[in-house]
């Protein structure tokens, strides 16, 4: 049998094994990494708009709002008004931005004749400057900013989902780029390094080369040192396809309204009350 043209046909076929399979790993890599940095500048983006929505909800006077709330609904006070019916009523005006724990207590103490900030205390003047043009202006904002917020966490939690789930960095990757670096050592490197082999001669398993040519040891080194150049840069590439811990925290950070203000983290927590609440009310229904 003639071993030169075995191993030579053997390692014609590996060579070309691999080359297809790193060829194709490298354009599957090249397409993955282009929609990777699509994502990532979507999360960057996402994060910067957060930051302005931040100022944009900071700007806005919710507190004001609140004050208002409470003093309309404690000038429900009607002598001779049951409590019960009093606090129903009460608890209808109480803004969705108040803590409603603490609500209570205030609207009581509006209504202490001893407190000079008092509803007591206050004309009519007072009532008409609580819905004045401006304060309704601004209430018009609020709405329209918790509802951009609104928007804008369920994006945040969408993306957030999705990062952490790191759909571009493969599992089986890894496993692939080691297999490929195997063929190319066993079928291609180690067959060439056998040749030449004289007619008739014993062959000898051995994993150094048969021949003592320096010229021999040269190229089939510097084979093995660019197909490994080629192994890394792919790895490296994988490696770079999965979103940071510090990103994935930044997400976690937007995505929860106490991010942007404990006002909107109060909205959020009353408005996820009321809406158990219905639910429930319709279940027993």
């Amino acid at each position: 049998m003639d071993w030169n043209w075995f191993f030579s046909a053997v390692a014609q076929s590996f060579a070309a094994i691999v080359g297809i399979g790193g060829a194709f790993v490298y354009t599957k890599l090249l397409s993955t990494e282009g929609e990777f940095k699509r994502s990532r500048a979507d999360i960057e983006r996402l994060l910067t708009e957060s930051d302005s929505l931040r100022d944009r909800i900071q700007m806005r006077d919710i507190g004001g709002h609140i004050e208002r709330a409470r003093r309309s609904a404690a000038r429900e006070w009607e002598p001779g008004k049951k409590e019960e019916e009093f606090f129903v009523d009460a608890q209808a005006r109480i803004s969705d931005y108040d803590v409603r724990e603490e609500a209570g207590a205030a609207i009581i103490e509006l209504l202490n004749p001893e407190n000079p900030k008092g509803v007591h205390s206050q004309t009519w003047l007072d009532a008409v400057y609580d819905n004045s043009l401006p304060n309704q202006q601004e209430e018009v904002r609020i709405d329209q900013v918790t509802s951009d917020l609104q928007s804008h966490i369920r994006r945040a939690r969408n993306l957030q989902t999705t990062a952490k789930a790191q759909p571009f960095s493969s599992k089986s990757t890894p496993s692939i780029l080691t297999g490929l670096a195997a063929l190319f050592v066993a079928g291609v490197i180690w067959p060439l390094a056998q040749l030449p082999i004289a007619p008739g001669r014993q062959l000898e398993w051995s994993l150094l080369p048969a021949s003592d040519a320096p010229i021999k040891w040269l190229m089939l080194s510097v084979g093995v040192i660019v197909f490994g150049l080629f192994i890394f840069m792919l790895s490296r590439i994988h490696g770079g396809l999965r979103f940071s811990g510090q990103m994935l925290r930044a997400l976690e950070d937007v995505s929860q309204p106490a991010y942007y203000s404990e006002y909107m983290r109060n909205w959020f927590h009353n408005k996820g009350v009321l809406e158990e609440r219905v639910e429930s009310g319709a279940d027993n229904n």
